[in-house]
């Protein structure tokens, strides 16, 4: 989908460059909706990943192994925040 949003950016430019400007607007929408869904489609990876990893985790740990960096710390997060949200419920 990366691959299809660049090729319709330049498909875009070329566009504007020959004065075609709606053309060139209706391609720049298509690669915003392609890169939309490319982004869908790796955060969707990335949790399968994250799943698989943890599925059977029972020591309070998490394993981020095939992960990129910035999925890596996504998850993490959420993790936080769900302990931070478990921990809330219980007084102190």
């Amino acid at each position: 989908m990366y691959a299809r949003r660049n090729e319709l950016y330049q498909q875009s430019q070329e566009a504007w460059h020959r004065g075609d400007r709606r053309l060139a607007k209706e391609l720049s929408l298509e690669a915003k909706e392609a890169e939309r869904q490319a982004k869908h489609a790796r955060d969707e990876h990335a949790a399968e990943i994250f799943e698989r990893n943890n599925r059977e985790r029972t020591d309070g740990m998490i394993d981020l192994h095939g992960l990129y960096v910035k999925e890596a710390e996504q998850q993490a997060e959420r993790c936080m925040r769900t302990c931070e949200r478990a921990c809330s419920i219980f007084p102190k």
